[in-house]
C-alpha cells in the first residue's frame, strides 16, 4: 500500500495489468472492493480508465457497482467524470442509478457539466435527466460549468433553455460565480450568447429580396447613366443579379442529406454485446456514434443540434436558410454565396466608379479620398444606405467565402477547418527523435488543390 492508501491490486488495475489482477485475486485473496485512503475500489479506476475487460473480471467477482468514495463518487459518476460511455452503458445495464448524488448533492449532469463533458451531457439529456437539477447549495449544471471555466458546456445548456438568472443559497448566479473565478470564456458565453432572432430567419428572403432591389434602383438610376466607360462591370453585375433569386430559390429547395435515425442504441448494443460474450479484441470508438440518432457516423458527419439530425459531410449551418449545409446542398450554396459577394463586389465597385467621375482630374491621395468622402455624403439618403450594406454585406461574405475555399481547397468541411481539435481522425502519432510519442495533425483527405476541386464539383 502506498501513501495514497492504494494497493497492488489498484495499481494492476490502473496499468491494464490483467495476469497480476488474476493472481492478486484467485491466488492472494484480495479483497475485491478493497478501498484507497480517498475510498476509490478497483473497480472506479477500471471505470476511469474504461477498461471493459477489467471491469468484467471485478464485476464478474462481486465487485459493489454503487460503491462510494470519500466524496460520495460511484463509478457511473466516474464514467460520466472521464467521459467513458462504454463503461457507463455497461453499469446502466447493470442497474446503476443515475438518480445518485454524492456528499454536495451533485448528480451526473453536474458532473458532466463541471468536467466540460458535452457528449456526456447529450446522453444524459436524452436520458431525461434534468439539466436544472440543484445540489445540496441551489447550484445548478450552469453554475458548475461557469466554476471550472467549461466553456462548451455552458453552451449546451444555453442553447438547451437553461435558465441563466437561478441563484444559490448565496444568492450568486451562473455569471457571478465565473466573475468570481475568473472564468473568462464563460463570462463571454453568459454575457454575448444569444440565438438569431426568428424574425431575421424568417424573414430573411423578404430582407435579401428588398436589398437587391434598392441596390438596383441606385445602380440603374444613379450609378448606370454616370459609369458608361465601364459597361463590361455592368454586364457581370446585371448576370449576378439575374442568377441571384434563381439561385436563392435553389438554396431553399436542396437540403444536406442526413443519415437515418434508429431507436436502437448500436454503440450500446455492441459494448454490452462484447462484454458479455467477453469478446475485448476489438475496442469501440465512442467518437463514432452518435447516441441522439442511434447510429454509427462516418468521417466528416456531424450531429446538428439545430435539427436535430445527424448531417452527411456536415459544413455548417445557415441562419439565414435556416438549414445545415452538407452532402447535397453544399456546391448550390457555395455558387449562391459567389454571386451574393461578386454582385456586391461589382456594385461597390461601380459605386466609387461614380463617385471618381465626380472628383475631377487626379488629385494628391488624401485630397482624393476627401473628396470622395464629399461626394459619398452628398448623395441621397437611399444611395448612402445601399452603399453602406454594401460594405458590411462584402466583409461578412469575403471572410465567408474564403473559409469555404480554403476547406475546400485542403478537402475539409468549414466545421472540421473550425474545430479540428475535436476530430482524430485528422491527427496521427509520430514517434520523436528522443523516442517519445506525439501528436500532429494529418489531412489524409487531402489530395492536392486541384483533385479536391475535381472532387468536390464531381460528387
Amino acid at each position: 500500500m502506498d501513501s495514497k492508501g492504494y494497493t497492488a491490486l489498484h495499481l494492476a488495475v490502473w496499468i491494464s495489468d490483467i495476469p497480476s489482477i488474476l493472481i492478486l485475486l484467485n491466488k492472494a485473496s484480495c479483497p475485491i472492493d478493497i478501498q484507497s485512503a480517498s475510498g476509490q475500489t478497483p473497480l472506479t479506476l477500471a471505470v476511469a480508465k474504461g477498461f471493459l475487460e477489467i471491469m468484467k473480471i471485478l464485476i464478474d467477482r462481486g465487485a459493489d457497482i454503487e460503491s462510494k468514495d470519500s466524496l460520495g463518487i460511484t463509478p457511473i459518476m466516474t464514467a460520466v467524470q472521464n467521459a467513458r460511455l462504454g463503461a457507463f452503458y455497461v453499469l446502466l445495464n447493470l442497474g446503476a442509478n443515475i438518480h445518485i448524488k454524492d456528499r454536495n448533492g451533485c448528480g451526473l449532469v453536474h458532473w458532466a457539466a463541471y468536467k466540460n463533458q458535452v457528449f456526456m451531457l447529450r446522453v444524459l439529456k436524452d436520458l431525461g435527466l434534468d439539466l436544472e437539477d440543484l445540489d445540496m447549495t441551489n447550484m445548478t449544471p450552469l453554475h458548475r460549468a461557469a466554476v471550472s471555466n467549461a466553456v462548451n458546456a455552458v453552451d449546451f445548456l444555453l442553447f438547451n433553455g437553461v435558465s441563466v438568472d437561478k441563484q444559490d443559497l448565496k444568492n450568486r448566479s451562473a455569471l457571478d460565480l465565473a466573475n468570481h473565478n475568473l472564468a473568462e470564456g464563460v463570462i463571454k458565453m453568459l454575457t454575448e450568447y444569444s440565438v438569431m432572432p426568428d424574425y431575421i430567419q424568417n424573414y430573411f428572403g423578404y430582407w435579401n429580396f428588398c436589398y437587391w432591389i434598392g441596390v438596383y434602383y441606385v445602380y440603374y438610376n444613379y450609378i448606370l447613366p454616370e459609369t458608361i466607360p465601364n459597361l463590361f462591370a455592368s454586364l457581370i453585375f446585371n448576370i449576378c443579379i439575374f442568377w441571384l433569386i434563381p439561385l436563392y430559390i435553389l438554396n431553399k429547395y436542396f437540403s444536406a442529406e442526413t443519415l437515418e435515425s434508429s431507436t436502437i442504441n448500436p454503440f450500446q448494443k455492441k459494448t454490452l454485446k462484447q462484454f458479455s460474450s467477453k469478446n475485448f479484441k476489438t475496442s469501440l470508438k465512442q467518437d463514432d456514434y452518435c447516441t441522439t440518432c442511434n447510429i454509427k457516423r462516418p468521417p466528416k458527419s456531424k450531429h446538428c443540434r439545430f435539427t436535430n439530425k445527424c448531417i452527411i459531410n456536415y459544413d455548417h449551418y445557415c441562419f439565414f436558410l435556416s438549414k445545415p449545409i452538407g452532402k447535397g446542398n453544399h456546391k448550390i450554396f457555395f455558387i449562391g454565396l459567389l454571386i451574393y459577394y461578386l454582385a456586391s463586389s461589382i456594385f461597390l465597385y461601380l459605386s466609387w466608379c461614380s463617385l471618381h467621375y465626380k472628383t475631377g482630374p487626379y488629385q494628391h491621395i488624401s485630397t482624393y479620398i476627401i473628396s470622395l468622402i464629399i461626394e459619398y455624403f452628398a448623395l441621397n439618403g437611399l444611395c448612402k444606405t445601399m452603399i453602406f450594406l454594401a460594405v458590411l454585406i462584402i466583409w461578412y461574405s469575403f471572410w465567408y467565402l474564403f473559409l469555404e475555399v480554403y476547406s475546400i481547397s485542403s478537402n475539409l468541411t468549414v466545421n472540421e477547418t473550425l474545430n479540428l481539435h475535436r476530430y482524430r481522425y485528422l491527427f496521427r502519432n509520430y514517434i520523436c527523435i528522443d523516442g517519445t510519442m506525439k501528436v500532429q495533425y494529418f489531412n489524409r483527405y487531402n489530395k492536392g488543390i486541384v483533385k479536391n476541386w475535381i472532387e468536390f464539383i464531381i460528387n
